[in-house]
């Protein structure tokens, strides 16, 4: 166990000094830090090996080995920890002194098949964090997360993102890092940079939910499909469903907390608040633009025009037709559908970019720091070449 706790501290002192590096190297070390965070306190006891632990000291222990046994991120440094904190589990599992009962098979069983990919050149395959990677010379290469959209999502991916999304805002690991990424956004960005900047806020999200499991990536959520039923939740597949996959429903009268799914009242607040519920107060004479008014605004030619067609027609009314929480400014982050949202509209950018290739280098040009990111807007144009070495997609 000395060997953990040195691990411990190394990898501690990399984590704070290391926001420059590869994004999969830095999700590795915060990985580590993060798995080992609910037993730390109990590792001088383990290695003295004096006294039984208890069964509250086990469960901790439980915490820790259960971080490790889901995917989280890519990378040999990982694996390698993986398989020294399966060494110790197993030796704690038999030890008279310690906790019989412990499930390292879990682990064993991940080690034994999460890693094991098979690598073709010149094909695609998905890696550990199910991202689309191609083969070259038998190594994955020039891998994709890919982002899809919410409603074409199978039950249990929309319930992995929604469960991480709510231990992000309340779990001690995260909670620090979920409230910087919140206070960001009182910040209003220049509306030149609209699209850069709320790329690169929807990826500091995203790193963070990927630090629970590495298979989430923001949805998006396209409603121009069925934009006349944009507040129906009857249907399983539906955004607003009550059911541990959707984001349920309105809000109820008289404050306006929603009440039923896994944001209800007593089951989720919003962070840096009194407890304060999850409010929506739906305009159901509001019509969101539908799959003809997209296309016709994925046809214009004009950047500036496209951009603010986008923010005036698409971004601003689905906060306000929404309302409650996202209606305002400093919440809105905290509200689920938010990040479902924006990652829409990078989805459009992304696709207009592709119909419009060379007609808006005032972003690539540009030497202004966007407002609270260290970045330049040109850093967040190439969706293929992202800092940190992120490459995203969108499946249709």
């Amino acid at each position: 166990m000395l060997y953990l706790q040195l691990w411990f501290i190394v990898f501690f002192g990399l984590v704070e000094k290391s926001m420059s590096m590869h994004q999969d190297q830095f999700c590795q070390l915060k990985a580590i830090q993060e798995c080992l965070y609910p037993s730390l306190g109990l590792l001088e006891a383990i290695e003295s090996g004096n006294e039984p632990l208890s069964m509250k000291e086990c469960d901790l222990l439980q915490t820790s080995i259960g971080c490790f046994s889901v995917p989280r991120c890519p990378g040999n440094l990982l694996k390698a920890f993986r398989y020294l904190v399966l060494t110790v589990g197993t030796t704690l599992k038999k030890s008279q002194y310690a906790c019989p009962n412990l499930d390292v098979e879990t682990l064993g069983n991940f080690l034994d098949k999460g890693y094991s990919v098979k690598c073709e050149d010149n094909k695609s395959v998905k890696d550990i964090c199910d991202r689309s990677c191609k083969c070259k010379n038998g190594k994955l290469d020039s891998c994709y997360r890919v982002r899809k959209e919410f409603t074409k999502m199978s039950l249990e991916e929309r319930t992995r993102f929604i469960k991480a999304f709510k231990m992000v805002s309340s779990d001690p690991r995260y909670i620090r890092e979920h409230e910087r990424i919140g206070k960001v956004h009182t910040v209003i960005p220049a509306m030149e940079t609209f699209f850069p900047w709320h790329r690169w806020y929807t990826l500091e999200l995203e790193n963070l939910l990927r630090q629970v499991d590495c298979r989430i990536t923001i949805p998006y959520w396209d409603w121009s499909k069925d934009a006349e039923h944009w507040t129906r939740g009857s249907e399983i597949e539906d955004t607003w469903n009550e059911g541990p996959h959707g984001l349920g429903g309105n809000g109820v009268f008289p404050l306006g907390c929603v009440m039923n799914g896994p944001f209800k009242y007593g089951e989720y607040s919003l962070p840096q608040t009194n407890g304060d519920c999850l409010k929506r107060n739906f305009n159901y004479s509001c019509k969101l633009p539908n799959a003809e008014k997209k296309e016709n605004i994925l046809h214009e030619a004009n950047y500036t025009v496209f951009r603010n067609t986008i923010v005036k027609h698409h971004h601003g009314p689905f906060h306000k037709c929404v309302g409650g929480t996202l209606a305002f400014y400093v919440t809105a982050p905290y509200s689920p559908e938010f990040w479902l949202l924006h990652s829409y509209l990078d989805k459009l950018w992304v696709k207009w970019k592709r119909r419009n290739e060379g007609s808006h280098s005032d972003l690539r040009d540009s030497t202004k720091i966007m407002v609270m990111t260290g970045h330049h807007p040109w850093e967040y144009h190439d969706e293929d070449h992202l800092p940190g070495g992120v490459k995203i997609s969108y499946e249709e």
